[in-house]
C-alpha cells in the first residue's frame, strides 16, 4: 500500500497570510517558486524546508511556517494551497558583536545598525563601527563601514551585488611598530560559491616612534585598485573544530588598474576532517594552505599585501605575526622579538591535530588536541622567477616545525579558546616562539 505521504499532489497556489509587512510578495515568491515543482506530500516538505533555508540567509524574518491545505481541482493528482506565515524582522535593526581579528586572533567588539527592505526586494543599508577592546576607534584599532547591498533572485541560483564605503584604522605597533589609516571603496557580485570584486583603497602606513628602519621605508601613502575572486566550498560540520567535512577556499587578487600597488596574489587552503574508527570518539584534522604574492611593472612589495603568520589562528607554537621575515637591528640579534616582522611574499603551511571530546559545560565543548604543524615563508626579490622562491621553501633547514597538545573550549558565542603547550621542533632565527599560549580564533586550523 503506498505510503500517504508520497501520493501524487501539486502546488496550485501560494498565498500570504497575512501578507509580508515589508518586503514584497514578490520577493519571497521568487523563493518560494520551487514548490511548484513538488510531485509528493513528501517532496513538498523537503523543498518548504530547502524554502526557508533560502529565505533565513537574507536576515529578513523572524518566524516562518507552512500550511498546507487540499483545494478543489479537476486535474490530476491533489491540489494544494500553500498558506506562508511570516514575521518579519523590524525594517531598523540593531546588533552588537563580539569578533575575532582573522590576522591577528584578538577581540573587537562592534555595532551594526541595518536598515532592510526599504524598497521591499530584502536590500539592506548597513552602517557598522568596531573597535578594539580598549574601546578607541582613533587611538587604536577601528574600523567605520557604510555598505549597501541587493539580493537577485532568478531560478539560475541566488546572486547578490553589494557596494561599501569604509574608513579604518589598524594598530599594529604591538608586532609591527606601525599604525595604518585604510580609506576604501567597493562593489562584489555573489553567486553560489563565488564572488568577484572590486576595491579601490587609499592606505597611509605610519611607522612608530620606536618602529626600525625597515618599517619606516615602508611608511607612506599607496593606493591599491584591485579586482579579486573568491571560491570557496565547505561541508565541515562546526567551524571552531570540525568532526567531518571538507573544505576548501580559494582568493585570487590583481591589483595594478591603476595605483601604486600592482602585483598578483593567490591564497588557498583545504582542510578535511576524517572522524576515526577507534574508541573515545577521536577526530582527525588534516589541512595545508599556501600562497604567493608577485609584484609587476617595477612596483615594489607593500607590507599591506604580505602574508603574516603566528598564533592560535594559523601557526601555534609561535607568538602572533611571530613566524617569517623579521627585520631586527644588530645590537638586539639576541632578542628578536624585540625587531619588526615585515611579511613574506610567498608561504606555505601544513598541520595534523587529533581531536578528543571532553565533554559539554555551561561555557561550551571542551576538546583535548594533540597536533603538529610545519611551514616555511620567505620574501620576494625582484628579477625573481617562480622556481627561485620555491626553491627557499623547500628548503628543509629553513623550515618551521612545531608539536603540542592542548585544550579548547567552543563556545556558544562563535569563539574557540585555546591553550597549548608546545614543543619547537625547529625554527628560525628571526621567529618568536611560545612554549606557553592562549588565544582565541574563529576558525579550527
Amino acid at each position: 500500500m503506498q505510503d500517504p505521504a508520497d501520493q501524487p499532489l501539486h502546488v496550485e497556489k501560494i498565498v500570504f497570510n497575512p501578507p509580508p509587512t515589508y518586503t514584497s510578495e514578490e520577493f519571497y515568491s521568487k523563493l518560494l517558486e520551487p514548490l511548484h515543482s513538488a510531485t509528493s506530500l513528501r517532496d513538498l516538505y523537503t523543498k518548504e524546508q530547502e524554502a526557508m533555508g533560502r529565505v533565513g540567509k537574507y536576515e529578513i524574518v523572524k518566524d516562518m511556517s507552512f500550511k498546507n491545505h487540499p483545494s478543489s481541482s479537476d486535474s490530476p493528482g491533489v491540489g494544494v494551497t500553500v498558506e506562508v506565515y511570516l514575521e518579519e524582522h523590524r525594517r531598523l535593526q540593531l546588533k552588537g558583536k563580539t569578533n575575532v581579528a582573522p590576522t591577528e586572533g584578538t577581540a573587537t567588539g562592534s555595532i551594526e545598525a541595518s536598515l532592510c527592505s526599504y524598497f521591499g526586494q530584502a536590500e539592506k543599508f548597513r552602517l557598522r563601527v568596531e573597535s578594539d577592546v580598549d574601546g578607541s576607534i582613533t587611538s587604536g584599532g577601528g574600523d567605520i563601514t557604510a555598505s549597501f547591498t541587493k539580493p537577485i533572485v532568478n531560478l539560475h541560483g541566488d546572486q547578490e551585488v553589494s557596494g561599501f564605503l569604509s574608513k579604518y584604522k589598524s594598530e599594529r605597533t604591538a608586532y609591527n611598530n606601525y599604525w595604518e589609516d585604510n580609506l576604501a571603496a567597493g562593489i562584489s557580485y555573489t553567486r553560489a560559491n563565488h564572488r568577484i570584486d572590486y576595491q579601490c583603497r587609499l592606505r597611509e602606513i605610519t611607522p612608530h616612534s620606536s618602529a626600525t628602519s625597515k618599517i619606516f621605508h615602508e611608511g607612506g601613502v599607496n593606493l591599491k585598485s584591485s579586482i579579486s575572486h573568491s571560491y570557496n566550498y565547505d561541508t565541515t560540520d562546526n567551524r571552531l573544530f570540525p568532526t567531518r567535512g571538507f573544505r576548501v577556499s580559494v582568493d585570487s587578487e590583481l591589483a595594478g588598474l591603476g595605483g601604486d600597488a600592482k602585483f598578483v596574489k593567490q591564497n588557498f587552503s583545504v582542510q578535511k576532517a576524517v572522524p576515526l574508527s577507534l574508541p573515545l570518539g577521536l577526530i582527525l584534522v588534516l589541512g595545508f594552505r599556501g600562497g604567493y604574492h608577485i609584484p609587476f611593472g617595477g612596483a615594489k612589495s607593500h607590507i599591506s599585501d604580505r602574508f603574516f603568520s603566528g598564533g592560535i589562528e594559523s601557526f601555534r607554537g609561535f607568538d602572533v605575526r611571530g613566524v617569517g621575515p623579521r627585520f631586527v637591528p644588530l645590537h638586539m640579534r639576541q632578542q628578536p622579538e624585540t625587531g619588526d616582522g615585515v611579511g613574506a611574499d610567498y608561504y606555505w603551511a601544513t598541520s595534523a591535530a587529533l581531536g578528543l571530546g571532553l565533554g559539554e559545560f555551561q561555557l561550551g565543548s571542551l576538546k583535548g588536541n594533540l597536533f603538529v604543524a610545519g611551514g616555511n615563508m620567505t620574501q620576494w626579490s625582484p628579477g625573481d622567477l617562480f622556481s627561485a622562491p620555491i626553491g627557499r621553501l623547500a628548503e628543509k633547514d629553513k623550515a618551521r616545525i612545531v608539536a603540542g597538545v592542548g585544550l579548547m573550549l567552543a563556545t556558544p558565542f562563535g569563539v574557540r579558546v585555546e591553550m597549548n603547550f608546545n614543543h619547537i621542533i625547529q625554527k628560525q632565527p628571526s621567529d618568536v616562539p611560545v612554549t606557553f599560549q592562549i588565544g582565541m580564533a574563529g576558525e579550527f586550523w
